[in-house]
């Protein structure tokens, strides 16, 4: 906040992102674009589970506007140095640009020239019977993009329409219990203490535009059970 004078109203600094946004050289008619924040650092007590497994956590997001006429203007609430714009449009993978710095009272100029998604595809091995049409393949990025998709009855998936970035990827089911969760009514204070690590057991898998990354084996972790009933 800012004082300007004795006796003067108190006013809250603005920040703001403003741009265009097209594809193929074209303004986008029709989309929205948000502001996104990513936190991380999560205790794997309360780490973000994603179809039974443990997964890098959603964005906060603190802003969207509208696209007018291929333009945008963001108002961001807070100076910091963490910030991802995003752009979305019906029918194609979101666009994401960051991490990017925003000093206090800053209106900064970013233009988007939205790129193609890709895809991931493959086949799960060792599915346990009963487990047939159950299963689910996610997908995550540090940066709190986040995906699934329904396994088919053959074992196969296909993830589509992903923004270009490496990408942890894993099998799981909505009844699944992570062993990578700590469970049980006298929890260890050193539970609290330890950080999630989503990425230890996952398959990494670096996703480029318009490209498909294919043939990418999952199984289900040693040890995967239900919850008894």
């Amino acid at each position: 906040m800012k004082k300007d004078a004795d006796g003067a109203k108190t006013v809250l600094a603005k920040q703001w992102i403003t741009g265009t946004v097209t594809r193929d050289g074209r303004p986008v008619k029709v989309g929205w674009v948000g502001l996104w924040y990513v936190r991380g650092g999560w205790d794997v007590v309360n780490a973000p589970i994603m179809r039974g497994r443990t997964v890098e956590p959603e964005p906060t997001v603190l802003a969207s506007a509208a696209i007018a006429d291929g333009k945008y203007r963001l108002e961001v609430p807070m100076e910091d140095d963490n910030w991802y714009v995003v752009a979305e449009e019906a029918g194609h993978a979101p666009t994401q640009i960051g991490p990017i710095a925003i000093a206090l009272r800053q209106e900064k100029k970013l233009d988007i020239a939205c790129v193609k998604g890709g895809s991931i595809a493959g086949n799960i091995k060792n599915v346990p019977k009963g487990w047939e049409e159950h299963l689910w393949v996610v997908a995550f990025t540090k940066t709190g993009v986040r995906a699934d998709t329904r396994v088919n009855p053959d074992g196969t998936y296909r993830l589509n329409k992903l923004p270009p970035g490496e990408y942890g990827v894993k099998v799981g089911h909505d009844a699944y219990l992570d062993a990578e969760v700590p469970r049980g009514k006298a929890l260890p204070k050193e539970a609290w203490e330890k950080l999630a690590e989503p990425w230890k057991n996952a398959r990494v898998v670096r996703v480029q535009a318009d490209r498909l990354s294919d043939d990418v084996k999952l199984e289900l972790p040693p040890g995967a059970a239900l919850p008894s009933r």
